[in-house]
């Protein structure tokens, strides 16, 4: 029998899969289809239970208004920041839709400042230490298996009008809004990632241009289901790793936001061990309480590409796979694979790889910075944007060079 909720259903999923012909305009991704859903929203979440409802089950998570009240919502304006912290230095890169391996330069805080609203430039860089200590620990966080797995805090400001492409993440993120708002879309990984072409497998992204989406060469995607999630000043949003596919576009008004990425705290074929004691109630823990440890990412990492391969790793297949994700180099040298290679057998198994340290671990492969890893061989390929164009002809791109210009 049809109910009326049924035929609801029926109508938004037919129309979700609807394509306009003949367009004669752009068509954002997400924009000519209904989604399927929205992803969870609560107000209050306490940390053992975000653990088991929503990280174990790799579902996203949207939680109202957890930053209000806090420094960074309250104080964290162009005045203040310039006074306050304008000597730090941040990266920016010089568009304000990602492009992998497009320029950036490094600026003073307070320059980026006098600047940021009339250039097509995008501020991503690792939190400075001094705004670090003005931003607490979102309460979700607070459980040690998440503290003691922190790989780093990113803070995300422009103009506004910023895209990234379709793409998941390798690590676990916490994403908060500190300023303006961000559309989310997601794809959700049961029903709808295998209408997406990995074709940037280096990279974890889709090629397809988010801002004109070219279905001639992209056909499954007019196909694919999605959920939506709209983030606003004070709100964080849990994006799950390595599941979900997901598009960012921001509104057009100056955006802020911060983004805490932590090392995933669970693995298939171990016990897991997350800890979730000794949490004091109205503990207020900043950033900077915290420290990183990229061998845990790494770690991870490791162990997808051992499963991969029935649970152990020869160092030819190690070397090989294992490469830094913008040069190409290969990571894993012969005597970095001696030193994982505990029992001397002439390969790495899973149990080796638990058992090494997380410094160990991260020194086998040159300590390499997160996200700047991956397991499949590739680097992505370098691109070259007009501006590091015009300067790199006559072997002259510099800072200098570019601020002019901007």
């Amino acid at each position: 029998m049809i109910t009326k909720s049924n035929f609801l259903v029926v109508l938004l999923q037919a129309a979700s899969t609807v394509r306009v012909h003949d367009r004669e305009f752009p068509v954002q991704f997400g924009t000519d289809r209904i989604p399927i859903g929205h992803v969870d929203e609560l107000a209050v979440v306490q940390p053992y239970d975000f653990y088991e409802q929503y990280v174990v089950a790799s579902r996203p998570l949207l939680i109202r208004g957890v930053m209000k009240g806090t420094t960074p919502i309250e104080r964290w304006s162009d005045n203040y920041l310039t006074s306050e912290h304008g000597d730090v230095s941040v990266d920016v890169d010089l568009t304000k839709t990602e492009k992998r391996g497009s320029s950036s330069m490094e600026v003073k805080l307070s320059e980026f400042l006098t600047w940021y609203r009339k250039k097509e430039v995008y501020l991503i860089s690792t939190l400075p230490d001094s705004l670090q200590m003005e931003f607490p620990l979102p309460g979700c966080l607070s459980c040690e298996g998440f503290r003691n797995r922190m790989q780093d805090f990113v803070l995300w400001f422009s103009s506004g009008g910023s895209r990234s492409t379709l793409h998941f993440d390798n690590v676990e993120n916490l994403y908060c809004q500190m300023d303006g708002s961000k559309r989310w879309i997601f794809v959700d990984p049961v029903n709808g990632s295998r209408y997406i072409p990995l074709d940037h497998p280096e990279g974890h992204y889709c090629g397809v241009n988010v801002s004109d989406v070219d279905y001639d060469k992209y056909p499954s995607l007019k196909n694919v289901p999605f959920w939506t999630a709209d983030l606003n000043s004070g709100d964080c949003l849990y994006v799950p790793l390595n599941s979900w596919w997901h598009q960012v576009t921001s509104s057009n008004s100056r955006n802020m936001a911060v983004n805490i990425w932590w090392a995933p705290t669970k693995h298939n074929s171990h016990k897991n061990s997350f800890s979730c004691k000794d949490i004091k109630p109205g503990d207020s823990t900043m950033l900077s309480d915290l420290t990183f440890t990229p061998g845990e990412w790494i770690r991870f990492n490791l162990l997808q590409l051992a499963e991969k391969y029935g649970g152990k790793l020869n160092y030819t297949t190690m070397h090989r796979m294992v490469v830094h994700e913008h040069t190409g180099e290969h990571l894993v040298s012969r005597d970095s694979f001696v030193a994982l290679d505990e029992n001397g057998d002439g390969t790495v198994d899973t149990h080796e790889l638990f058992r090494m340290s997380a410094e160990g671990v991260h020194k086998s492969v040159q300590n390499v910075m997160v996200g700047a890893m991956n397991i499949n061989g590739k680097a992505q390929v370098p691109l070259k944007d007009s501006l590091e164009e015009k300067y790199t002809k006559d072997s002259d791109f510099s800072n200098s060079n570019i601020k002019e210009d901007l």
